[in-house]
């Protein structure tokens, strides 16, 4: 199975999630999701995905976003997000807990672009969606390869940026300037027939809707990967050799001085496979 399938089909499962979320009026929140479709994603990709969480002592001291790296198959070139996400709320279907107006450089959603950019990651807002009116996903369609379909808008991505200047956080508004996730591992639309998962995901997120944002230079691939992404992308960890909660992050990950934070909750590394191609 490749990455593409299981990319959509845990986007379809998060909407049908939420629909039930909303009708039982039971709690269900971003990090129980993340985690969920992270769990699902390793154990159908046990040799093509790796993973490390940081335990609640470290997360006191790291935060709450993940980073996505998609490499190729030598885990040599590839392209990181810093994701934050946030889930769609009814009846109002707003994104309740997103403050894209807030103008201080220490709101979350600046945390998360400076962050971000200062690291060389793409700052991404990862969208847990399922609205009452499918029609209103069709509105804000930009995948090239697949047609509407509002399964495959359960999980949608933005860049931070365009969220930040667009101001607003009810469905209809930011689903203008998103596009299904899945398009990043999937869609070629955006990258040549031959290209492999790095390109594939580096030309969505240089193609992501656009909204006053200025050519950002973190889309581009980068064969001078971090140390951490090097370590989780060896084929010991990815076999399940090594665990990636073994590796020691403290100096190649989170080595940081006192009072500094890279709001981190994990680190995902996704490798271009033969299924991908």
């Amino acid at each position: 199975m490749s990455l593409c399938v299981s990319f959509q089909e845990m986007s379809k499962w998060t909407w049908s999630q939420l629909e039930r979320s909303f009708r039982l009026n039971a709690p269900f929140n971003e990090e129980t999701i993340t985690e969920t479709i992270l769990l699902e994603l390793k154990d159908r990709h046990p040799t093509d995905i790796a993973i490390v969480s940081f335990s609640k002592i470290q997360e006191k001291r790291l935060g709450a976003d993940w980073e996505f790296w998609f490499t190729d198959k030598n885990g040599q070139r590839g392209i990181g997000w810093r994701v934050q996400a946030k889930r769609l709320y009814r009846p109002a279907e707003e994104y309740s807990a997103l403050k894209p107006s807030e103008t201080a450089s220490s709101s979350q959603i600046q945390t998360l672009i400076s962050q971000a950019q200062s690291q060389g990651l793409v700052p991404i807002y990862c969208f847990y969606n399922s609205v009452s009116d499918p029609n209103d996903v069709a509105q804000g369609w930009a995948c090239r390869s697949f047609s509407a379909n509002k399964w495959l808008f359960g999980c949608s991505i933005a860049h931070a940026v365009d969220v930040h200047n667009l101001g607003k956080r009810d469905f209809k508004a930011v689903s203008q300037i998103s596009m299904p996730w899945h398009c990043a591992v999937c869609c070629q639309g955006f990258s040549r027939p031959e290209s492999d998962l790095p390109q594939r995901v580096a030309g969505v997120s240089r193609n992501l809707p656009n909204f006053g944002r200025d050519t950002d230079a973190t889309a581009d691939l980068s064969t001078d990967l971090p140390e951490y992404v090097k370590l989780l992308a060896q084929e010991s960890v990815f076999r399940g050799d090594i665990s990636g909660s073994e590796i020691d992050f403290e100096e190649t990950l989170y080595g940081l001085s006192e009072g500094e934070s890279k709001q981190l909750r994990g680190v995902a590394v996704f490798k271009h496979t033969e299924a991908d191609e």
